[in-house]
């Protein structure tokens, strides 16, 4: 690991343990990083013995000369290049084991006009040989990534059943909110992608990918596109201030893939916040569904050049959203958060229904939908269970038709994932931690671990 000694690391997430050995992700950081922009510790992911202490094998996640993918940077690019590494969670299929790694953006994740090229295996989805990091297949997310477009959340293992056949399956899906099913032993995608033209970055140097990789199947989960015509209507004072916002900052607006503006504000739906963000989604093998709670709440984005001829993408902090930021009101489309269920078998939507109100919305116009971080949980019964919204409400649905069944207001809003357990008197228990949180802009409210319980026979 080649760094200097004001460069963070980290490990930001818990290890998979398999067999013997434990195998860490890393967290170098997402911003510019050491002497140059980029440079830092390097994002690759080690198993360890875990009776030893050992190292047994790393993978470089930034390809050395000579290694598959080195062709996709420059060899000046690829240069103690930090970034691409497993921030979030990675998968074991420990019957075939096979690693499923799922990495993010390269620093600097918001510019890359020190890196040309498609920069593998940033953004991508990763399968290894668990024994011994053996590189099996990758599949690219973001080309070039330069919308931090992390594949974060943790691979889904799941069977698809197609055209009478068995597919195991790993699906991916991140904040570009495209979900992608792809056969888990050969990483080929399971209901076909296409690589579509995309807009062109006008930042000078800036070598942004021509085409991106879109799903067949599914249809993207939450919203892709804004444009002046589709900003938020209805409440009348909420609707000006959007149009003003808009035309006050000169936003060009457009889709998932359009570039950060130079020296102006564009808006490239979903945005840094997801669509789906590190917690993923769930999945119901009995219904053959997967349930995903959806964010849309975008993010202005602008490069401007430092005095040293430098870039820098000034969308940092993350809490400056496409919103009234004080009122916490997004000016997209309603609904501003939804539930969502895939049928893995034909990769259709099953259903979607808005998640969250807004309270300060007068009665009849208070289902928006809310931004929210946090996953679902799925039980055997058929119930999904999710916190997640900046409301406070956690809430139970029917799993099959997505209908809501129970809500309860909690003292702040549960930005987790519940867990189901069953307790000591054979009891099933639900329990989500409820603090608010800072991502969404909700304050650190609350400080409570919150159990639900079926009643005592």
């Amino acid at each position: 690991m080649q760094h200097g000694m004001s460069d963070g690391y980290i490990l930001p997430s818990p290890p998979v343990v398999y067999k013997n050995l434990i195998i860490t992700g890393a967290g170098p950081g997402e911003g510019p990083g050491g002497s140059n922009a980029g440079q830092g510790p390097a994002g690759d992911t080690r198993a360890w013995d875990a009776r030893t202490g050992k190292l047994v094998w790393t993978f470089h996640s930034v390809p050395r000369p000579g290694e598959f993918g080195y062709d996709s940077w420059t060899p000046e690019g690829a240069k103690n290049r930090s970034g691409v590494n497993v921030w979030g969670y990675m998968t074991v299929d420990a019957k075939r084991g096979i690693l499923y790694m799922p990495l993010g953006a390269p620093n600097n994740d918001l510019v890359g006009t020190d890196r040309p090229g498609n920069n593998l295996f940033s953004s991508s989805l990763v399968a290894v040989d668990a024994n011994t990091g053996k590189y099996l297949w990758h599949f690219q997310v973001t080309h070039h990534d330069i919308w931090d477009n992390d594949t974060q959340s943790a691979p889904m293992l799941v069977d698809v059943k197609k055209d009478g056949k068995t597919i195991p399956s790993v699906i991916t899906v991140n904040k570009n909110a495209l979900m992608f099913v792809l056969d888990r032993v050969t990483g080929k995608p399971v209901f076909g992608v296409e690589e579509r033209a995309v807009p062109k970055s006008e930042v000078p140097g800036e070598m942004s990918s021509p085409t991106q990789p879109f799903p067949v199947k599914p249809e993207q989960l939450s919203q892709g596109s804004i444009s002046r015509d589709t900003l938020y209507k209805g409440v009348p004072e909420h609707q000006a201030y959007c149009e003003k916002y808009v035309d006050d900052n000169k936003m060009t607006l457009g889709s998932t893939y359009l570039p950060p503006g130079f020296n102006h504000y564009t808006v490239a739906p979903p945005g840094t916040q997801g669509g789906v963000n590190y917690y993923g989604g769930s999945f119901d093998p009995k219904r053959g569904l997967f349930i995903v709670n959806v964010n849309n709440m975008f993010q202005p984005m602008r490069v401007i050049q430092n005095p040293d001829g430098t870039f820098v993408n000034t969308a940092r902090p993350a809490i400056r959203r496409f919103w009234d930021v004080d009122k916490h009101l997004p000016c997209n489309p309603t609904p501003w958060g939804q539930l969502v269920a895939v049928n893995i078998n034909t990769g259709d939507i099953a259903w979607r229904t808005t998640l969250g109100v807004t309270e300060s919305f007068p009665a009849g116009q208070q289902e928006t939908g809310r931004p929210g971080l946090g996953g679902t949980t799925v039980t055997a019964s058929g119930l999904t269970f999710v916190g997640a919204t900046d409301d406070r409400r956690f809430r139970a649905f029917d799993t099959a038709t997505g209908k809501n069944l129970w809500t309860v207001t909690l003292n702040a809003s549960a930005e987790s994932t519940p867990i189901s357990y069953k307790g000591a008197d054979g009891r099933q228990f639900i329990t989500i931690t409820a603090t608010g949180g800072g991502l969404i802009g909700a304050k650190l409210e609350g400080d409570e671990v919150v159990a639900f319980a079926l009643p005592k026979k």
